[in-house]
């Protein structure tokens, strides 16, 4: 009983020292947050970049639909490049039907990744008229 108690007592420091290193990604990493603001003139959408990678950012936004949102083909709010890590956020006051309830997820932009935080669902209580900025 005595020797596995020194050669328990002698493998302790090792087996509490060890800690995983953190390891940079050539992508970014971002995750969705709250959904706030709920109106009936729109709503206000939240992120946050947690891990900038090893690649700028050249686009970071949110994308939403009925169910599984794709920035390629659904409804997105662009917001250009991004630096660093932390939190951005969108105020949408188009495009919401009253009483849906929609997926939106945080996305970003590095070199050839687009990485997808978390879908997060709400139900949506309107928003305003489309905005025609344009023509092409």
């Amino acid at each position: 009983m005595l020797f596995s108690g020194v050669v328990l007592c002698a493998l302790l420091p090792v087996l509490t020292g060890c800690e995983d290193e953190t390891v940079k990604r050539d992508y970014p990493r971002v995750r969705t947050l709250e959904v706030t603001n709920v109106t009936k003139d729109g709503v206000t959408f939240i992120a946050e970049v947690y891990d900038e990678g090893n690649t700028g950012i050249t686009e970071h936004g949110f994308t939403w639909a009925l169910s599984t949102p794709d920035m390629n083909s659904d409804e997105r709010v662009c917001l250009g490049s991004f630096s660093g890590t932390g939190r951005f956020e969108a105020e949408i006051t188009t495009t919401l039907a009253e009483g849906l309830i929609y997926e939106v997820c945080a996305f970003v932009k590095a070199g050839d990744y687009t990485v997808y935080g978390e879908k997060i669902k709400f139900t949506s209580l309107g928003s305003g008229a489309p905005e025609i900025t344009g023509f092409v």
